[in-house]
This record gives C-alpha cells, structure tokens and sequence, in this order.
C-alpha cells in the first residue's frame, strides 16, 4: 500500500499483477493497472508524488508517471529474486533502496533509476536470507531486516570517483 501524502489517492499492489488506485474520499477505485507479470510486493511514492514505484516477485523495478494516468516510464530487473521493500531517502538525498529475497541490497539513484551500490554477504558481511525491510535512518544511513533475524546498520559512503 502506498498514499500520496499532497493527495487523496491510495495505491494497493495485488497478487493478480495488479496495481490499483483509489480515491480516499470514498474508498472508489479510480485506475486498474496491469502491473507486473507476478505478485506485487512493494509501492511507494516518490517524494514529490510524481511517480510510483512498483516491485515484487518478477524481479522488475518499475516506475509509474502518476501526472500522465500512471504511465509506465521504465522497466529495471532489479534483483535476482522477488523485490521485498523499496524505499526513500530523505527529502535532501536523491537515493532509494531496494532490498530482495536475493540476499541483497541495492542504492539507486533516483533521478535516472541507475544502480550506485549493491551490498551483499561476500562484500559487505551482508545477510545470509532474504532481505525484507529498508528503513532510512537519515541521508545515509539505512536499516535492514531480514529472514536471517538480523537487523544491521549500514552507513553509505560516497564512493571514491
């Protein structure tokens, strides 16, 4: 489930593929879209709530353009396995986080969706089961959790260029 906090709308994903976008005046269904090719795990808004962003159990990362009907502006496969989690950064960060049952964690760059960083057990003395959670501690530091009943902070660094 995921709200546009400047809206009234509510988006739920759906085990039919489906996303689907309600008014919260009255609960009525406003849009029926075909998502993903499989069960939808995640939603969330962008900050600004001009886009969706959409994964699950295709491994597909998508983002949905919320001003033009939630039209589908790109397509990202993401992970080796099913996308747990997506979430934000603060608003004074462009980056996201996706976390997947692949055992991994990836930063993205939100303004183009490119992958920046990817943390896993062999680098980063990772999680050893599917990651489930991301929460956003501040600009760059996140908190995981996961099947391996691990709860790890992760401090991001820019990385040298």
């Amino acid at each position: 489930i995921a709200l546009i906090d400047a809206s009234l709308e509510l988006s739920v994903g759906y085990s039919d593929h489906r996303i689907r976008v309600y008014n919260m005046n009255d609960m009525s269904l406003g849009k029926t879209i075909d998502a993903h090719s499989n069960s939808i795990f995640t939603l969330t808004y962008q900050k600004n709530g001009e886009k969706l962003l959409s994964g699950g159990r295709d491994v597909m990362l998508k983002e949905w353009d919320v001003l033009n009907n939630y039209f589908n502006t790109k397509e990202i496969p993401a992970h080796n396995l099913h996308i747990n989690h997506i979430a934000f950064a603060p608003e004074d960060s462009d980056l996201m986080a996706t976390v997947s049952m692949d055992k991994t964690i990836k930063i993205w760059n939100t303004n183009q969706l490119q992958l920046i960083k990817v943390i896993d057990k062999a680098r980063n003395d990772g999680h050893i089961n599917s990651v489930n959670k991301v929460l956003w501690v501040n600009k760059d530091t996140i908190i995981t959790g996961g099947d391996d009943k691990q709860i790890m902070m992760w401090k991001l660094e820019k990385e040298e260029e």
